[in-house]
This record gives C-alpha cells, sequence and structure tokens, in this order.
C-alpha cells in the first residue's frame, strides 16, 4: 500500500512490485504512470522497459513526484511495473503525497 515509508535507520535500496490487468482501450489510452515523491531516488520498469529514473541531479529528487511515459511499454493484459527506490539518509521509500496510477485520454488506473 502506497504512500510506504521505511522505518528510519535503513539506507538502501528497496523494491515495489506491482501486476497491472489493462484491457486493449486502456492500455491504448494510458499514456503516463504518476508516482508520489520517492526518497531520494528511483529507476522505473513497465513490463522490463526503463520509463523514467531520478539521479542526484534532479532537484528536489527525495520529494518530486513522478511522471513517466509509459505508452509504448504497456500492452493489454498484465503489466508489470517495477520501482527501486534508493534511500542514502534517514528514512526513504515512496512517501510523497498523491496517487500512485496510470492515466491518459480519460483513463485513470490507480495502482494500490
Amino acid at each position: 500500500k502506497l504512500p510506504h515509508f521505511f522505518e528510519d535507520g535503513f539506507d538502501g535500496t528497496a523494491w515495489y512490485r506491482i501486476t497491472v490487468d489493462l484491457t486493449a482501450d486502456q492500455a491504448a489510452k494510458i499514456q503516463t504512470l504518476e508516482l508520489p515523491g520517492i526518497d531520494d531516488l528511483d529507476r522505473t520498469w513497465v513490463n522490463g522497459v526503463e520509463v523514467g529514473r531520478t539521479d542526484s541531479d534532479t532537484p528536489n529528487s527525495w520529494m518530486a513526484p513522478r511522471s513517466y511515459q509509459v505508452a509504448s511499454a504497456l500492452k493489454a493484459g498484465k503489466n508489470v511495473i517495477a520501482v527501486r527506490a534508493l534511500d542514502y539518509q534517514q528514512g526513504g521509500g515512496i512517501t510523497g503525497e498523491g496517487q500512485a496510477a496510470l492515466k491518459g485520454g480519460g483513463v485513470t488506473v490507480a495502482l494500490d
């Protein structure tokens, strides 16, 4: 369940993975993956295709919401979204406010 906060004292990498079933119509309309802030950095994949990342040059990377273009990586049926969150200090994880969702063309699929 998001948001998810690591306990203080853990620094390192955590993986988040979810499988989402999409109809052909949803897969054709969805354009973006919206994620709340990820503390500190992330790399994100859809069906094994890297769709976005933040690095140390990204302003406010530890709290900035993410919006990644995913249309070319989606398909009808099962879609696997994987996020690798890297935390350098204090608490971390997918910690920002807001909904994690696939969006586009009047379609919103919440990722709970």
